[in-house]
Parts: structure tokens; sequence; C-alpha cells
């Protein structure tokens, strides 16, 4: 599954493929800069071909 991520504060959007991924990435995010930078992300469905 594809999950986009984003911060609001930061302004980027990243495609990370796994949940355990976006998790340690929100945590690592959050330590590093603050706690208003809080991820925001949703999945995106694959398309069949």
């Amino acid at each position: 599954m594809t999950y986009v991520v984003t911060c609001p504060e930061c302004a980027f959007e990243y495609e990370m493929e796994d949940v355990e991924d976006v998790l340690d990435f929100q945590d690592e995010h959050r330590a590093d800069l603050g706690e208003r930078h809080i991820l925001e992300f949703r999945m995106v469905r694959q398309r069949a071909h």
C-alpha cells in the first residue's frame, strides 16, 4: 500500500510504501523539529491494470 505523507508546517509531500516507515518517520520528524510538526498521511489506492 502506498501512503502520501505531508507536514503542514514544512509544506512537503512524500510517498512511502510501509505504514511502519510512516510511523517511524513521524516520530523522528517531531523529535527533530518540534511538537507543531504533526504528519498527516493517507492511503493511495493502486489501480489494477
